[in-house]
């Protein structure tokens, strides 16, 4: 039984270590938007969230961050805001961020 926690310990810090986090104040986009995951581009470079289901992200033209800080990371939500009111209209669990990377 010990040997399953200590391998389940090492597996979730790996998996949390591959997360990455970005700046709220430096997001100035995002495109390719589906119902599970978006790009947000920012001017440090593109990142990738995967999402739960967001049935409304698709159509939206403005998005905002639920965070507990400037910071975006894994845990947080991503929320869909109304086109004319800027009323949040989904909330959206953020379960993956990775920071693309470009071709050399």
């Amino acid at each position: 039984m010990k040997m399953v926690i200590v391998l389940l310990t090492l597996f979730c810090s790996q998996a949390f270590a591959a997360n990455e986090c970005f700046s709220t104040y430096r997001v100035h986009n995002f495109t390719e938007a589906t119902n599970t995951s978006v790009t947000i581009q920012t001017r440090d470079g593109d990142y990738h969230l995967e999402l739960g289901f967001c049935s409304e992200l698709p159509f939206a033209h403005q998005i905002g961050f639920d965070s507990f800080s400037s910071n975006v990371c894994w845990g947080d939500n991503l929320l869909v805001l109304d086109n004319f009111s800027n009323r949040v209209i989904e909330s959206c669990h953020i379960f993956s961020i990775n920071k693309a990377t470009t071709a050399p």
